[in-house]
């Protein structure tokens, strides 16, 4: 017998300056819910629950001499539909059936989460026994957590407007077998439990507000005040997944986005009402963009904060005053601490008074764990996936386009004609070019970012990470760490970084077996002309543990762990001195252990030794690479965190865990 799959809530907020328009679409959903039930559409049953939103009525006025705007009427209802499907890939049927069910002028906004039964023995999934052993998915019932983890990824992923309905059972049987498979095999450490515990008291104390103001209809409700969270910590810590849950978990007006679009939204607002204002007015225009965020979200959610353009650092204090003053609760994650934000920048003395506002409204959380990501465990059953490599970036040493554009003609079968210009429309007065073009892919040179020694701007590249899904990428110069104000590293690293961010939905994969190249599923390939690990140079934490493998692999070691000073000895015989033997020692440790391990040191030995030869590891365990450090500039911390972000994207769990 087939077990039913509940979907946990079907919400649809319908919103019409037309009542009957409302009414009718309501009708004509539970029609099509019908048409579905009798077409044999794997629907259960349908229960419908009807809570009223809002009613009010709005007139818009301009001066007592202007003539008076027409009065509109608007009506906001909810409707809750609990549905049962016998299984969740036919979730697209429900929501074809809403969308297709509405009037012209009704518009419609459709968020669901679904369960799985919970039940220990027989569970059956929607997939073969094979999947359910390669995914490794357990069968005991998802914890309280783990569901809260699994539904703010799915609804992530769901709610993105870059989900092809043709591709929408693919990806929920191949997502949810993931997140099983990562909810239950990765446990949240003490560090994230500590975090996860602060943001749950935020939730609350958001969510109350919604509450509090449901009851005054009529009153103004209490003032709400709720301090936001700065979390910063190493590249892997889990940040950004313990942000998302919280966020799927909240009632309140709320928006999410990377620090990089937020700002360009900013500065393009503040054009936008400059041009329009009289110019001998003096008008705080921070102010008015202010306004508009505050008027539309309690909550502002900010990924990957970090400081890089001076347009930007010039700004930010008074821009989260206001914001602050307002009301508004900012959640973001950063790789840095705030006293470490826009490190060694052009006019920094202007910045600074921006950390003493962060601090006076958020709370500091200093996220200090193992990097998860190296705990996903390698589950492959079968024998020639283990000898393969699943990646979705690709390295390749000196290669040219022509060699990528035969690449990709021959393993696809098209004709290479077919691979042309393309122009992408950025703004209406400003297109980008790209040189060629194939369907959602896009061959670049590294020059190409700068069409006549200018760069074509962050907005372009959001736009460009928003056109395609592949990218080759070739005549990547040689960078160098150590240059401060190198423009061309800040924009590969930004471009990395707007990449990283985009979440790929198309399930083609880049597979590289027994030397030959087939096209199923990529996300970026790099032309370099060193090994990734070198692409910034040798500088850091690379740079000496270099020195140090050079030393130590000839020597034999005989120790089966290594506490702080019994490493210190070790590599004061390699003549390495002691500030460096503790850097290093911290680098190599996992954050929740004292003691080193001679099994780890080997195995990120062999890592190490992998990368400088150009090869992929098959157990990737390395030294963290963002270790802190009071000489590092801030282009060393960025060049480390972006070469992490590429190792990440060139393993398994990147397109899956997105």
């Amino acid at each position: 017998m087939l077990n039913s799959y509940l979907l946990r809530s079907l919400s649809v907020l319908l919103s019409t300056p037309l009542k009957y328009d409302l009414k009718r679409s309501l009708s004509e959903i539970k029609k099509a819910f019908e048409i579905c039930k009798q077409q044999e559409k794997n629907i259960g049953f349908v229960e419908y629950s009807y809570i009223p939103r809002k009613r009010c009525r709005v007139t818009y006025l301009k001066s007592r001499f202007k003539h008076r705007k027409a009065i509109r009427h608007y009506v906001f209802e909810q409707y809750n539909y609990n549905i049962t499907v016998l299984n969740p890939v036919h979730i697209d049927v429900l929501i074809s059936s809403i969308l297709g069910s509405l009037s012209p002028s009704v518009h419609a906004r459709c968020t669901f989460s679904w369960n799985y039964p919970q039940k220990t023995n027989n569970l059956q999934l929607p997939y073969t026994n094979s999947q359910i052993s390669k995914y490794n998915i357990h069968t005991k019932p998802l914890t309280t957590e783990e569901y809260k983890i699994e539904t703010s990824v799915i609804n992530r992923i769901l709610n993105s407007n870059k989900v092809d309905k043709d591709n929408l059972s693919k990806i929920n049987n191949q997502i949810i077998a993931f997140i099983l498979k990562f909810s239950r095999d990765v446990k949240l450490t003490e560090p994230q439990l500590g975090l996860k515990k602060k943001l749950n008291e935020l939730s609350s104390i958001l969510n109350s507000s919604v509450r509090e103001k449901q009851l005054f209809l009529f009153n103004k409700p209490k003032e709400v005040n709720a301090r936001g969270l700065y979390i910063y910590g190493g590249v892997g810590q889990g940040k950004t997944m313990l942000m998302d849950s919280f966020y799927e978990t909240l009632k309140v007006s709320k928006k999410r986005i990377h620090f990089h679009e937020f700002m360009i939204q900013i500065q393009k607002n503040l054009h936008d009402i400059k041009t329009k204002i009289n110019p001998t007015t003096k008008t705080n225009l921070i102010n008015l963009v202010c306004d508009e965020i505050v008027n539309k979200y309690k909550l502002l959610c900010l990924d990957e904060f970090h400081v890089t353009h001076i347009s930007d650092a010039m700004i930010l204090k008074e821009l989260f005053t206001t914001l602050f003053n307002k009301g508004l609760v900012l959640v973001c994650t950063s790789n840095r601490a705030p006293e470490e934000l826009y490190k060694n920048g052009l006019n920094r003395d202007r910045f600074l008074p921006f950390i003493p506002i962060l601090y006076k409204f958020c709370d500091v959380y200093h996220l200090d764990t193992e990097n998860f990501r190296q705990k996903m465990p390698n589950n492959c059953t079968n024998k020639e996936e283990n000898e393969s490599h699943y990646l979705d970036s690709v390295i390749y040493v000196n290669k040219d386009m022509d060699f990528f554009t035969n690449l990709y003609s021959n393993d696809l079968k098209i004709d290479k004609r077919d691979i042309k210009e393309r122009w992408i429309q950025v703004t209406p007065l400003r297109k980008v070019r790209i040189p060629l073009s194939h369907e959602k892919v896009a061959f670049l040179t590294f020059s190409d970012l700068f069409p006549n020694n200018s760069f074509i701007g962050t907005d372009s590249l959001i736009k460009i990470g928003e056109e395609f899904r592949t990218f080759f990428l070739t005549d990547i110069p040689e960078f160098d760490a150590n240059l401060r104000y190198n423009n061309k590293l800040k924009i590969f690293i930004q471009f990395i970084d707007i990449l990283y961010e985009k979440i790929p939905m198309v399930y083609n994969r880049l597979c590289v077996c027994n030397n030959k190249l087939l096209f199923r599923n990529l996300k970026l390939v790099l032309s370099t002309s060193k090994p990734l690990i070198y692409i910034f140079g040798s500088y850091g934490i690379i740079k000496l543990f270099d020195e140090f493998y050079n030393k130590i692999k000839s020597k034999v070691i005989e120790k089966e762990a290594f506490e702080i000073n019994d490493f210190i000895n070790l590599t004061n015989t390699l003549g390495i001195d002691k500030r460096n033997s503790e850097k290093l020692f911290d680098s190599l440790l996992n954050p929740d252990e004292k003691v080193l391990t001679t099994k780890r040191l080997l195995s990120i030995i062999d890592t190490h030794e992998q990368l400088t030869k150009g090869l992929q590891p098959k157990n990737f365990i390395l030294y963290k690479l963002d270790t802190y450090d009071d000489d590092a500039d801030e282009e060393e911390f960025q060049c480390s965190r972006t070469l992490s972000r590429l190792f990440h994207m060139s393993t398994k769990d990147y397109l899956m865990k997105c």
